[in-house]
């Protein structure tokens, strides 16, 4: 079983620095982002230039 004081659903900007300050401030804080899914070297993008 876990324990924690807050969930955060989705890292955006504005949730990460909120799951942050939180965290900072001794709560247990758990965080579930769903991302796109790298299964091949493929999808990985070539260059930062076109992601």
């Amino acid at each position: 079983m876990h324990d924690y004081d807050y969930v955060v659903i989705g890292i955006g900007f504005g949730r990460s620095v909120s799951a942050l300050r939180l965290f900072e401030k001794g709560y247990k804080v758990l965080v579930i982002e769903k991302g796109k899914w790298f299964n091949k070297p493929e999808d990985f993008p070539k260059t930062n230039w076109n992601p």
